[in-house]
């Protein structure tokens, strides 16, 4: 969901990129897509007992984005996360959301039909390709690639057929008014008023009596943080103050980036961060929970703010397997008639590359984590590890996203020497059972 100060053009220069990426790495979208309706199951089974109306549409409406909290005298403090939602819940600074999942509903831009249309048409091409298989008759590379896409977009539409789409303006709740005496609150107002944003964070985590903060996403902060009922324990209030710390940093850093991203070579990396390696960091969550007191959550962000989700033995092993059988799909032009040895080389070379390296890329952390170091009793990854897994990364990734590259790319080229059977239409009167 937007923040409220994007602009046209930078909502659409998001969407370019989405698209991209489900064109390059539609697997990981579809990680993205399964972790995202895993927060929101969860969400629903931990509030729909209390509160009825409360369903997995709500959860995903929370995970996009689509609530802000509001001060009591309106003014926007910042998007929710989950983490922030569930602590100002309980201690009572909010009131449980009462929006219904026809409201939500009413703001997205798809409905059952338009979403139902949408699926009936990926199914139609899946299965002529599974019919021009059967008759014998030529696909094309273009044909193989679109398919192994389509076959991701059905699993994606079913992970996400109750998130809300394209939804603009989020949801407010106000703040609770806090129950203070006139003297105490006027000097708190103006001391806020007085402090810059920073100063202001910090102050109001170094109070004993201070809350948590309202989580954000990326975009522009917002300038103060949410007063709560309750202290936080010692651990958890150094853990705040640390995050807040490493994000001021983090944002200084970014924008010293930006002042030196006219050089040519900061201009490179900053391309190549913003397209490829921090989008790549979100959809496998690299980065946990989500800094505070800004406009909007990630892009990729997915909701899974503790290590114990992140590593969810049944996710990890649906994201092994639909990562290996897209790469497989591609394996089906084994045998296809290419117009030199070259081609055919190249193609069957990622192929496999794209069938292995999720293999390796997710596989060995998989088995590091569930399998070796408990059986090992290791609590902390050795650094030999650390740094092998962190190579193996960078030349899997490297190597699959020139693997994806050089399928679109042969796929267009391909097209000027189509067999005559790709032309052929499907018998389907043959594929009728009939007696």
């Amino acid at each position: 969901m937007p923040g409220p100060q994007d602009s046209v053009w930078t909502v659409r220069g998001r969407r370019l990129r989405l698209m991209l990426w489900a064109w390059l790495v539609p697997e990981l979208y579809l990680f993205w897509a399964a972790r995202q309706r895993y927060v929101a199951r969860k969400l629903k089974k931990q509030h729909s007992k209390e509160h009825a109306h409360w369903t997995v549409a709500h959860g995903f409406f929370l995970v996009m984005g689509g609530f802000h909290i509001h001060s009591e005298n309106g003014e926007d403090l910042g998007v929710l996360s989950q983490h922030c939602f569930e602590t100002l819940l309980k201690s009572k600074v909010i009131d449980f959301p009462t929006i219904t999942k026809e409201e939500i509903e009413d703001r997205s831009k798809a409905d059952g039909l338009t979403k139902g249309i949408a699926l009936l048409q990926t199914l139609w091409f899946i299965l002529q390709c599974i019919a021009r298989g059967a008759q014998k008759l030529a696909l094309t590379e273009l044909e193989i690639v679109t398919l192994a896409v389509a076959t991701i977009n059905i699993v994606v539409y079913f992970f996400w057929w109750n998130k809300p789409m394209d939804v603009r303006v989020p949801v407010t709740i106000s703040l609770k008014v806090p129950q203070e005496s006139p003297v105490t609150a006027g000097r708190e107002e103006i001391t806020m008023r007085q402090q810059s944003p920073q100063s202001a964070i910090k102050e109001v985590l170094a109070e004993k009596t201070s809350a948590e903060l309202v989580g954000g996403g990326k975009g522009k902060r917002h300038p103060h943080a949410v007063p709560a009922a309750t202290s936080p324990p010692p651990r958890m209030l150094q853990e705040f103050r640390d995050e807040v710390a490493l994000y001021v940093e983090d944002y200084k850093q970014r924008e010293l980036m930006r002042k030196k991203s006219l050089t040519p070579r900061l201009l490179l990396i900053r391309i190549l961060a913003d397209l490829f390696i921090i989008p790549k960091a979100e959809l496998i969550g690299a980065s946990r929970r989500i800094p505070d007191n800004l406009d909007r959550v990630p892009t990729f962000y997915n909701g899974m703010e503790e290590i114990a989700e992140l590593q969810d033995v049944s996710l990890a092993l649906w994201a092994i397997f639909f990562s290996t059988a897209f790469g497989a799909i591609h394996c089906i032009a084994w045998d296809f008639t290419f117009p030199t040895e070259a081609q055919r080389f190249l193609w069957r070379t990622m192929s496999l590359a794209v069938t292995a390296i999720p293999l390796l890329y997710q596989g060995l952390p998989f088995l590091w984590d569930v399998w070796i170091s408990p059986k090992l009793g290791l609590t902390d990854c050795p650094r030999i590890f650390l740094v092998a897994r962190s190579t193996i990364g960078v030349i899997c990734y490297c190597w699959y996203i020139a693997a994806r590259f050089s399928f679109l790319i042969q796929a267009a080229v391909l097209l000027s020497g189509v067999p005559p059977m790709a032309l052929v239409d499907i018998e389907w009167a043959d594929l009728i059972p009939h007696f």
